[in-house]
């Protein structure tokens, strides 16, 4: 994987509208891995299209249209079907819509899991990580985040899944753990704010694919634009997988 396959912008995650998000689509496509697509955007522009009639229907559609060409196959669905009874034929189904990647949710059991994978086509099943607070984890599962991470890891692997979606620290602990059959996908701040983790410490601790949003699409000022962006986090995490591999070797 080169590193910028390793970028996947949230194209959609600063609420832009769809001329905008056409035109970073445009621009940053040849750049980067992957867009990502959540269950909020699709659910807002579906609203939007029920509510509209028209002359603003047309235009709506044929925004929705020239996003969708403009980033092709290259999205990262993020939906975390979680549905035990419909997920056979739910993932049969985004699978002809053909992105690289889709998620899941592992709460709903291993053989759903499985029932995901045998169907993905050529596409890949993520699942998802734990994003509740310590106390709503503890109230809902009896253990806390990181415990159950980990379950849904082992349950992942053991379903030949082939990534999971995760908080960076969550990543970074899958990794320690030997979680190395799966790929990792976590949100990180581009920007290197103080007290988050940068691009390059994600990489250097073994998270393999980077979830980036307004550090891209609406960079800082010494940034320039989106592209000059991308360009700087694509060095750094060139560094650090240059970081990762002279570790390997001291090891």
């Amino acid at each position: 994987m080169e590193p910028r396959e390793r970028i996947i912008v949230d194209l959609m995650g600063s609420n832009a509208d769809l001329v905008t998000a056409f035109d970073l689509a445009n621009k940053l496509s040849p750049c980067i891995g992957l867009f990502i697509v959540g269950s909020e955007t699709i659910y807002s522009k579906m609203a939007a299209l029920f509510s509209s009639s028209g002359y603003s229907l047309y235009y709506l559609l044929k925004g929705i249209w020239g996003v969708k060409k403009a980033i092709g196959q290259k999205v990262f669905l993020d939906v975390r079907l979680n549905n035990p009874d419909s997920i056979e034929g739910e993932s049969r189904d985004i699978s002809r819509l053909n992105p690289a990647i889709f998620t899941i949710d592992p709460s709903i059991g291993p053989r759903a899991v499985k029932m995901a994978v045998a169907n993905k086509g050529n596409s890949m099943v993520f699942g998802t990580g734990v994003f509740l607070e310590e106390e709503e984890c503890q109230y809902v599962f009896g253990v806390p985040p990181d415990c159950q991470t980990l379950r849904y890891a082992e349950l992942l692997v053991g379903a030949d899944a082939d990534g999971i979606l995760c908080l960076p620290e969550q990543g970074v602990m899958l990794r320690s753990h030997g979680f190395n059959k799966l790929l990792i996908a976590c949100p990180i701040d581009g920007q290197n704010q103080e007290g988050q983790m940068t691009p390059y410490d994600a990489i250097m601790s073994g998270i393999d694919m980077l979830i980036i949003g307004k550090s891209i699409t609406e960079p800082l000022q010494q940034f320039e634009n989106p592209v000059k962006a991308v360009r700087i986090i694509e060095l750094a995490i060139t560094l650090g997988l240059k970081g990762r591999k002279e570790a390997r070797n001291v090891l």
